[in-house]
């Protein structure tokens, strides 16, 4: 999934939310300018070299893994019974949160609006 947003190094695993705040991926890398030939391109146009450093790369995107591509990877994996109780209580927790054992996280409802900080962060 490729989306456009700021990021700081060290980004990588951190949720990446929709308009309507749920989370829809998460996090894993920076998509960069490329040439015919495939090589990465600095903010001036030229060819990147590693020596200039990540930051004179010509960012275009942010690449995160789609939630629904790693539920599906974890619900197809061979485990052993342990693991396999452990994945049942994962995809489960829903449910549980339904039940009076769980309390249920703090959500935003439809007359619940975040408000957006000067900066750009949301509260």
């Amino acid at each position: 999934m490729h989306y456009e947003t700021d990021t700081a190094p060290g980004s990588s695993g951190s949720p990446v939310f929709s308009d309507q705040w749920e989370v829809v991926a998460l996090h894993h890398s920076g998509v960069p300018r490329r040439d015919r030939q495939r090589c990465i391109l600095a903010k001036d146009g030229t060819l990147w070299r590693p020596e200039q450093g990540e930051d004179k790369i010509d960012w275009i995107a942010n690449e995160g893994v789609s939630i629904s591509r790693l539920v599906r990877h974890i619900r197809q994996q061979n485990l052993s019974l342990a693991q396999q109780r452990l994945r049942e209580q994962l995809f489960n927790i829903p449910s549980q949160l339904e039940s009076n054992s769980v309390q249920s996280p703090s959500v935003f409802t439809a007359t619940q609006q975040p408000s957006i900080n000067p900066d750009g962060s949301a509260a």
